[in-house]
């Protein structure tokens, strides 16, 4: 029959390839034909499909610039929103209301955006004293201060030549603020700082009637040094104990009030204390009859304690 196989008969042998019938070179023959069949029904099928699949690419793109057309419209809206109200918020900042807790507990990010007081904000009032300050101005604005609830004042000497200035503004302040004076240390500038406070005035030494307080008269050619250093030796003695609380300065004349509020300076440095001192005018006692005639001499006295 046609594609029968032929056994060998030689065993033991490899059979040579030239050993084949005429029916099984047919069918090995009509085994391609196939294979090529097949091969071309399967090209014939991809084309098509191919073709649907370039379909569906082209309408998905297609379908999705248009989502990304219909998309890109909210987008832009969405956008100007956003800048119109980020210009609202530009011209016109919304109010938020912060709790006291969370503001104390919330530090700010950085010193530009803490928002407090102005920095280096004097703790009291400061009274500039120049050339052209006149005693009375200077105590008016002292007493202005008090009654707009000032605690006290700190008076600062812009001119040198103006210290007795202080002490006639002092001593002319009413009796009813019961106002003090005390020389502060100076700072970098060097000027001449005296603190004014009303209602205080320290505990003066238990004064008797044959006791006084010890007096010292300066005048314009006093050396505040030495004075400065007898001051001192009133209040506190060599190893530092405190000996007695009040002493008086008497003077007059604006060299004279200069160096007293110096020695007064110079004191409170020595002695490593606070020295406190109001001022009055008072008589001067001794008056000759031509004086007397031409009209009463009247002193400055500072009364200095200790604090």
């Amino acid at each position: 029959a046609c594609g029968a196989f032929v056994p060998w008969a030689g065993a033991g042998r490899a059979m040579p390839s030239s050993v084949f019938t005429r029916g099984s070179a047919s069918a090995g023959a009509a085994h391609v034909l196939a294979r090529v069949a097949r091969a071309a029904e399967g090209e014939a099928e991809a084309v098509p499909k191919a073709e649907a699949v370039k379909e569906a690419l082209v309408g998905t793109t297609e379908k999705a610039a248009e989502r990304a057309a219909e998309a890109k419209e909210p987008v832009a809206e969405q956008a100007q929103e956003v800048k119109d109200t980020m210009g609202q918020l530009l011209v016109e900042p919304p109010a938020v209301e912060i709790e006291a807790e969370s503001k104390a507990t919330e530090p700010p990010a950085s010193e530009s955006e803490a928002t407090g007081p102005a920095l280096n904000v004097p703790l009291f009032p400061e009274l500039f004293v120049t050339n052209h300050t006149m005693p009375k101005n200077l105590m008016s604005a002292i007493v202005a201060n008090f009654n707009n609830g000032a605690r006290a004042v700190e008076l600062v000497l812009a001119d040198p030549r103006s210290k007795h200035t202080i002490l006639g503004a002092l001593a002319i302040v009413p009796d009813a603020f019961r106002a003090s004076a005390t020389v502060l240390t100076r700072r970098r500038d060097r000027r001449l700082r005296l603190r004014v406070q009303q209602h205080w005035r320290p505990a003066e030494d238990a004064v008797g009637e044959a006791e006084e307080a010890e007096l010292f008269y300066v005048s314009k050619t006093s050396n505040v040094t030495s004075m400065g250093k007898a001051l001192k030796n009133k209040f506190v003695d060599y190893a530092g104990n405190n000996v007695h609380r009040t002493v008086k300065l008497v003077f007059k004349g604006a060299q004279a009030g200069s160096n007293a509020i110096l020695a007064i300076e110079s004191a409170s440095r020595e002695a490593y204390r606070e020295l406190a001192f109001f001022v009055k005018y008072q008589e001067d006692e001794g008056s000759s009859e031509g004086e007397e005639k031409q009209g009463k001499q009247v002193s400055l006295c500072a009364t200095l304690t200790a604090v």
